[in-house]
Parts: structure tokens; sequence; C-alpha cells
């Protein structure tokens, strides 16, 4: 992920660039979503909660971009899927989402 800049390309301390996987640059667009975000400590009942730590946002960006890369993403939008179903077993899916989960985790399974 890209440290973020100001209009004088001066590093913002705690500040970085979104960024999104390639082909859904106009999704992001269309979400409105600030393309930069800043970090900052917080106050709470006299508590500092500081921004996190720049080397954990790298690492979050270096996994996301390896999950993409490898094609893994569409299996993880799978397996995280909402599974509210399932649990009540009177819901007209609740079989077809349990049986897609039991699938989805046998796929992960396989491929670990």
């Amino acid at each position: 992920m890209d440290r973020g800049q100001n209009a004088q390309c001066q590093t913002i301390p705690d500040a970085y660039n979104v960024e999104c996987a390639e082909g859904l640059e106009a999704a992001l667009r269309a979400t409105r979503v600030n393309r930069q975000v800043v970090f900052r400590s917080l106050s709470v009942n006299g508590k500092i909660i500081p921004a996190p730590d720049p080397r954990l946002i790298e690492l979050h960006a270096a996994c996301a971009q390896i999950v993409h890369k490898s094609g893994t993403a569409e299996l993880l939008r799978e397996f995280y899927r909402d599974t509210d179903n399932i649990a009540v077993m009177t819901h007209p899916n609740a079989a077809y989402e349990l049986s897609r989960a039991l699938r989805v985790l046998h796929l992960a399974s396989a491929t670990a």
C-alpha cells in the first residue's frame, strides 16, 4: 500500500492511498470512498489508542495482493459468505447453504 502524500509530494504521517484489485477501479470510484485514508491516534477515557503500525498496514496490503493474484480471493469470499441461513434449518435454503458450505470446506482442505 502506498503511503499518502500531499500536493507537494511530502509523505503524510499515517496516511495511505486506497488501492483495489485490477479491474475494480470503477467499482471503487462508484462507492465514492476517499482515495486516501489517514489514521490518527485516539483518546478514549484518557487512554491513548495509537494509529496502526505502518508495518501492519503493509503486511495487510501484501496479503491482499497474494490472495488476489493466487486466485484465492473468490474461495475466501465463498468461505466467509453469510451462513446465518444454516443456523435456522427451517429456512427454505438451509440444506443448499449447508451443502455449499461443506463443499467450500472440502475445497479448502484439498488445496491446503
